[in-house]
């Protein structure tokens, strides 16, 4: 009888157990796999992911160093900036509001700037150009503000994740010439 039970109990684990990741969870529309983009259901944070405490530059100015793609910092206006030395050679995208880090997967192909606006709860691309014309990327999602006792902004948690390879990738490369495109190897996102 005990063991009945048991394997009963054990068939409603499997069964529950077996429907819990569904598509969305994994960015996939529903039925043909294909990307939701930026956004969907939330996703958990990627392997590799970093969590930091990022000041301002009113409150302590925390430089990030992303591998591969420079540095960048948070400005005395709560903006994202390069950092001094790679000012040239990166950009930053915002893809608006997400549910997490797993969920900046598609980097625009417009909207790039060297600064953009910190906003709670939105995720970013950075992308660095390299010595030979490629881009290395990366990706960040602000978690929360820090704030003060009087709730001014003192900075915010960053999620970050690089180098990363977006999901539209090929997408991205269209403009480089045949020669280049077959040997995106050499370029550094793989």
């Amino acid at each position: 009888m005990k063991t009945k039970i048991f394997m009963m109990m054990a068939l409603v684990a499997l069964l529950i157990g077996g429907n819990a990741c569904t598509e969305e969870d994994k960015g996939l529309t529903p039925g043909n796999e294909t990307s939701l983009g930026n956004g969907g259901e939330a996703v958990p944070d990627p392997e590799g992911t970093v969590l930091v405490s990022v000041r301002n530059a009113n409150n302590g100015k925390t430089v990030v160093g992303l591998f591969e793609t420079g540095g960048f910092y948070i400005d005395e206006g709560d903006n994202f900036v390069p950092y001094y030395y790679y000012a040239v050679d990166i950009d930053f995208c915002s893809v608006g509001a997400v549910n997490g880090l797993g969920n900046v997967r598609e980097a625009p192909s417009k909207g790039w700037a060297s600064t953009v606006s910190v906003q709670e709860g939105h995720g970013y691309f950075v992308r660095y150009k390299t010595n030979n014309g490629y881009y290395v990327y990366a990706r960040l999602y602000v978690e929360k503000y820090i704030l003060s006792a009087a709730n001014t902004i003192l900075g915010a948690y960053v999620k970050y994740q690089s180098p990363y390879e977006p999901e539209n990738i090929e997408d991205l490369l269209m403009d480089i010439p045949d020669a280049q495109f077959r040997d995106i190897s050499s370029c550094g996102i793989r």
